[in-house]
């Protein structure tokens, strides 16, 4: 464990907030959403001609497609450009979405604390590192000083045990966790089973997205005195609903009006392969949108096919009736259209989505979170609670309690 980060998760208790200490950051991560307002800042600060205590662990990166830029993004890539070129910077230009990897980050069995301006980062975090979103005004601070003051939350390590049954999914375990997980703490997440696969990360990503606690990494061997425990085998495909979970199995009979499958969180062509393998060969009874995570999972989606000499699963998608609708941000930011406003004011429409962000937020309709495969074949039958879905119902209620 660096020493940053030993510092910051030995100070106070577990069970409360520990005091602020100064820490110094592995790694400070600029992007071009709020990289531009720091270093606005750190000119207006500490002068155009600033020194950086450590540019050795800072790297910046832009996401930004030039050819699609509006002028005001252009200028935010240029200048976040020049800056890592006046301090010889790594600078990384990677276009995607907020889960494609921000930066070259701590190297396998390195555990590192990034200051970063954009959301945590869910593969760092699966190897045990910590990202800490730092605001604007503070990263000025922290490029010119080396440091930054920090505050660990309380600590709730979580004990994920097991393997999960067929058909059951990182999605589904997602949704189970959410309501675990206290407000404001720090998960300290364990699943010995899955320490060395992308297990962890996707469920990093997708507890990232939509998570109470302040903070979320891996802490292998993590002290399990006090520790929530989580039976993997117990758990069956799950509906979210806000705060409650709702096994798949018992659902009541509900006719279903539209579909979402994708998002920054559930967008990936590892996700929208899981519902392509569902959808293949049959069609959608009810509207159904994919959204890939990212321009590069959109473009991937006419490369990844299903089987040696099976269709692309954008060909799958399109022949199964379902849209492809903006990659990234869309469900959340309502930019796919009338996914969950209904055609009157009397009217309030069901909607099953894979996305785990602010979708749940959406008012005007009854949203219920799923995995790919369950979302996928519900948008198969138009309903949940039809027999076709028994046959993924997988065990008959998930449990989970303390240990």
């Amino acid at each position: 464990m660096s020493e940053a980060l030993r510092k910051l998760f030995e100070s106070g208790q577990p069970e409360g907030p520990a005091p602020a200490i100064w820490i110094e950051p592995d790694l400070v991560i600029l992007d071009d959403l709020h990289g531009p307002a720091a270093l606005r800042l750190l000119v207006e600060q500490f002068g155009a001609h600033a020194a950086l205590a450590r540019p050795d662990r800072v790297h910046v990166v832009s996401g930004i497609d030039l050819e699609t830029a509006l002028p005001d993004r252009a200028a935010a890539h240029e200048a976040l450009q020049a800056f890592a070129a006046q301090h010889e910077l790594i600078f990384t230009h990677q276009i995607g979405g907020c889960d494609d990897g921000c930066a070259p980050l701590a190297p396998a069995g390195r555990e590192w604390l990034i200051a970063t301006t954009r959301k945590a980062d869910p593969a760092a975090a699966a190897r045990g590192c910590v990202s800490m979103v730092v605001q604007p005004a503070d990263v000025a601070a922290l490029l010119a000083t080396g440091r930054t003051w920090a505050c660990r939350p309380p600590v709730q390590p979580i004990v994920i045990d097991g393997e999960l049954p067929p058909g059951v999914t990182v999605h589904d375990l997602a949704i189970v966790m959410r309501p675990l997980i206290r407000p404001g703490v720090w998960a300290c997440i364990d699943w010995p089973q899955h320490h060395e696969d992308a297990s962890l990360a996707g469920l990093c990503a997708l507890l990232l997205g939509d998570s109470p606690a302040q903070n979320i990494t891996v802490m292998r061997s993590a002290d399990r005195e006090g520790a929530t425990w989580i039976d993997a085998a117990a758990i069956a495909p799950a509906l979210g609903e806000g705060d409650h979970v709702h096994a798949l199995e018992s659902f009541e009979p509900t006719d279903v009006d539209r579909v979402y499958i994708g998002s920054c969180t559930t967008g990936s062509v590892a996700d929208l392969r899981l519902a392509a393998e569902v959808l293949a060969g049959q069609r959608v009874h009810v509207p159904t949108v994919i959204a890939p995570a990212s321009m590069r999972d959109l473009h991937l989606l006419k490369q990844v096919r299903l089987g040696e000499d099976g269709p692309d699963l954008e060909t799958v998608f399109r022949e199964a009736g379902c849209d492809l609708g903006l990659p990234g941000c869309a469900a959340c930011v309502n930019a796919i259209g009338d996914m969950s406003r209904p055609q009157s004011d009397s009217e309030r429409l069901t909607v099953v989505a894979t996305a785990v962000a602010n979708v749940s937020t959406r008012r005007a309709a009854r949203v219920l979170t799923a995995s790919p495969i369950t979302a996928a074949r519900i948008a198969l039958h138009g309903r949940i609670g039809s027999r076709q879905l028994r046959d993924v119902a997988g065990r008959t209620r998930l449990t989970v309690g303390d240990h």
